[in-house]
């Protein structure tokens, strides 16, 4: 189980299936019974800027666990570097990383569609 401590609460509650040593700030779980997106989302603010990024657990070969460790992963990363860099410097560096990955996933979705939607178009055969 994954353990985690509620504020509220003045124990630890059983919530995943691994124990987390770091707590979990910075970091939110989305399941589909708040929204249809399933995974993680970090989410780091500093003066003024924010920087968000979300993990599904579809993309990751673990799933939950997966998107779990990718998650920690480049928050750990995101912060370490803000301990020394300036804040607008790093985090518009990863806002702009993950906006044109973002981008070019979207354009080979698309011409995968417009492949696909052509070739379904030489396949048809005229109505007699």
């Amino acid at each position: 189980m994954i353990y985690y401590e509620d504020s509220s609460a003045t124990e630890l509650t059983p919530k995943r299936t691994i124990i987390m040593k770091k707590p979990l700030k910075n970091l939110t779980r989305y399941t589909r019974e708040k929204t249809s997106f399933l995974g993680w989302r970090v989410c780091i603010s500093r003066r003024g800027r924010m920087f968000t990024k979300y993990f599904a657990d579809g993309a990751y070969e673990n799933g939950e666990e997966g998107s779990f460790a990718a998650a920690i992963g480049l928050r750990d990363e995101i912060l370490k570097r803000l301990e020394t860099e300036p804040t607008d410097k790093v985090l518009a560096e990863y806002q702009n990383k993950y906006e044109k990955q973002a981008r070019k996933a979207k354009a080979t979705r698309k011409k995968k569609a417009t492949a696909a939607k052509t070739k379904a178009k030489a396949k048809r055969v005229p109505k007699k």
